[in-house]
C-alpha cells in the first residue's frame, strides 16, 4: 500500500510495518528533521531513493505534496483473533459502507484517540488503508488492530461467537441519553454510509440503534463526528 508524507511513514515504522521502498524529494535529503526517520527506514530494510520534486508532485493528489512516497505491506489481521482478544469493557467501531476515505480515516483517529480496541471496515466502503484514509487518520491506523474488507456475515458470525453486543448509530434510534445498557460484554458500534445510514441487513441484526439528541433542526452529524460523540459515551 502507498504511504504519503513523513508522519505516516514514521507511524508505519513505529508499528514495525514492512517498508519496501521510500521515494524522497531531492530538496529534502539534507533536512535535519527528515534524516533520522529516513535512516530508520534504511535500517528496517527499505530502499530509500531520491526523486525530483516535480515527479513526486505528479504522483500526489494533494495541493501541497509532502515530498515523500513509500510502499509497505498491509498488516494482515485475522478477524476472529482480534475479536477474541476483546475484554468485557472494550468497544470497537465498524464502518458499514462509509464511502469517503477521509471520513474513514477520521473514524480511525477517533477510535485510536478515544480508546476503541479495534476498527473493522466492511466490504462496500472505503478502505482504511487507502492513502487518503491513512492521511485522514494521521497514520494512527497503525496504532490499533484494523481489519479491512470484511463481509457483514463474517463479522456478524465472529461477533456472535465472541459474545459481542452489536449497536448501530442512526437517526431515529434510541437516544444515548437513555444509556447503552450493561457493559458486561464487549460491544461493536456500527456506523453507516453518509446520507443513507446503516444498511437494512445490518439494522435487522443489531441489538439497538442509537442516536444523538440534536437541536436547531439539525437532522444528523458527520459520521466521524457522530463516532466521536458515541465513542466518548462508550468509554
Amino acid at each position: 500500500m502507498l504511504l504519503e508524507g513523513l508522519h505516516v511513514l514514521e507511524e508505519a515504522l513505529a508499528a514495525g510495518a514492512s517498508i519496501d521502498w521510500v521515494l524522497v524529494s531531492e530538496d529534502r535529503l539534507g533536512d535535519s528533521t527528515w534524516g533520522p526517520i529516513l535512516e530508520r527506514a534504511r535500517s528496517a530494510g527499505a530502499e530509500v531513493v531520491s526523486c525530483e520534486a516535480k515527479l513526486l508532485a505528479e504522483g500526489s493528489d494533494l495541493s501541497t505534496p509532502p515530498g515523500l512516497l513509500a510502499v509497505c505491506s498491509q498488516p494482515e489481521l485475522e478477524l476472529r483473533s482480534v475479536l477474541g482478544a476483546l475484554t468485557d469493557q472494550d468497544f470497537l467501531l465498524v464502518c458499514a459502507g462509509v464511502q469517503d476515505p477521509g471520513n474513514v480515516g477520521a473514524i480511525v483517529r477517533v477510535a485510536a484517540g478515544l480508546g476503541a480496541a479495534a476498527v473493522v471496515c466492511l466490504k462496500g466502503g472505503a478502505s482504511a488503508w487507502s492513502p487518503r484514509a491513512l492521511r485522514g487518520a494521521s497514520g494512527t491506523t497503525f496504532r490499533l488492530p484494523t481489519c479491512d474488507r470484511v463481509s457483514w456475515q463474517d463479522f456478524l458470525s465472529a461477533a456472535q461467537e465472541n459474545g459481542i453486543r452489536i449497536l448501530a448509530a442512526d437517526a431515529g434510534g434510541d437516544s444515548i441519553e437513555e444509556g447503552f445498557g450493561e457493559k458486561s460484554n464487549p460491544c461493536a458500534l456500527v456506523l453507516g454510509e453518509e446520507g443513507k445510514g446503516i444498511p437494512d441487513e445490518v439494522r435487522a441484526s443489531v441489538e439497538r440503534v442509537l442516536s444523538i439528541p440534536l437541536s436547531r433542526g439539525v437532522e444528523s452529524l458527520n459520521v466521524a463526528t457522530a463516532a466521536a460523540v458515541l465513542s466518548w459515551n462508550l468509554r
